[in-house]
């Protein structure tokens, strides 16, 4: 036969090759990564924006059969002008009450000189403490100081932060005009012997992250709007500013409540009740009791009905998580600590289960048990 009748054919790659390729895109990966490491917190915001308004524009689309391009943006529209009109709304009062604290913490700061012009008395001892107070107010001044100072760089941050928001939105947009074909180009590059476990691990992990992020977005609002009333009902001078603190801190799961009462439990401390007549240190009380129900509701009604069980993780595990995602990934890292952690959870069980050649699925439930294995005890809630 001559050479030029062989059916020509690529040759297969030997495993050194193969190892090579594949370390090196995983370094060139990592440079990458490395060197626009500042986008990268805009590209998680773009994707979990996406994330959330998909399904909406996915059940427009289906209904209506209008270009999903339109749909899109009708929907984006909608969405930036509501927050919008929330921000615009909100900003003044938030202004308002924000100014109310400050004059509040001059009233305090004078009381705190005037306890520490008289010295302290222990015993035999007297303790002169107003150096204490003139170090402190030579440190706030310096510290107004460098702020004056960087004022160019406060207004470099806000036009920076402004590039960001309109990258965030473009990014986010486009994910969700063209997730399915995104979707369907990456599935293509999956061997099909893999494709059935590619798509179990998508939907199991697309319902964890749906779960927690409309859920969350869900119950922050239940828990700000609620906080923000039962604050108003009792007197609370900064209601507004507590429930919006309430809502941006439900998305911190296990150390949340804690930092709100570290913050409102003060400020009832020194400015009482507008129209309930006990005294602050009684009323501080009250804010610490309240918020205890509060937090009981959240806990065993709320997160239950709004969330599920589906990011279902021990307290110590989350806290551990904050702490790690905080110092790997700012504020971001703390949002998404939760969700990470138990997709690594999800991860890591359909790992230990095609190791010891266990079903990692629910579905898999039934055939297991006819096979002898203890799959339930590894499943106890799809299995039931």
């Amino acid at each position: 036969m001559s050479e030029m009748s062989q059916t020509p054919h690529s040759p297969p790659w030997n495993t050194t090759v193969k190892v090579v390729v594949v370390v090196f895109g995983v370094v060139l990966l990592a440079a990458i990564l490395l060197r626009f490491q500042e986008i990268i917190p805009s590209m998680i915001i773009a994707v979990l924006i996406a994330y959330v308004i998909t399904p909406v524009v996915d059940f427009v689309n289906e209904r209506t059969r209008i270009p999903r391009g339109l749909v899109t943006a009708a929907i984006y529209l909608v969405f930036f002008a509501a927050v919008a009109l929330v921000i615009g709304w909100l900003a003044p009062l938030l202004v308002r009450q924000a100014l109310s604290v400050k004059l509040d913490l001059e009233r305090i700061g004078t009381s705190v000189e005037a306890f520490l012009a008289r010295p302290l008395q222990i015993g035999g001892f007297s303790i002169d403490l107003a150096p204490v107070y003139d170090d402190v107010i030579a440190a706030l001044t310096e510290l107004v100081q460098v702020v004056a100072a960087r004022s160019m760089t406060l207004v470099a941050g806000v036009v920076s932060t402004v590039v960001k928001i309109i990258y965030t939105g473009l990014v986010s947009f486009y994910l969700t005009k063209d997730g399915p074909q995104m979707g369907w180009w990456v599935t293509r590059w999956v061997p099909d012997h893999l494709r059935y476990d590619y798509t179990k691990l998508g939907e199991e992990l697309g319902t964890l992250w749906r779960a927690y992020l409309r859920g969350q977005l869900l119950l922050a609002l239940t828990m700000g709007v609620t906080v923000g009333g039962v604050m108003a009902i009792i007197g609370m001078q900064n209601a507004l500013i507590l429930g919006v603190l309430a809502f941006f801190l439900e998305f911190l799961a296990s150390v949340g409540h804690g930092i709100w009462v570290a913050i409102a439990v003060p400020l009832a401390l020194f400015q009482g009740s507008v129209w309930i007549p006990i005294p602050n240190f009684w009323f501080a009380v009250l804010v610490l009791c309240t918020h205890g129900v509060l937090e009981q509701v959240d806990l065993n009604v709320f997160i239950p009905r709004i969330v599920g069980r589906q990011v279902h993780l021990h307290p110590m595990v989350v806290i551990i998580g904050i702490i790690v995602g905080g110092m790997l990934g700012g504020v971001l890292g703390i949002l998404l600590a939760a969700p990470t952690i138990a997709s690594g959870g999800v991860l890591v069980f359909y790992v230990y289960c095609k190791l010891l050649d266990l079903p990692p699925w629910p579905d898999s439930c039934v055939s297991a048990e006819r096979e002898g294995n203890d799959v339930a005890a590894l499943h106890p809630l799809d299995c039931e």
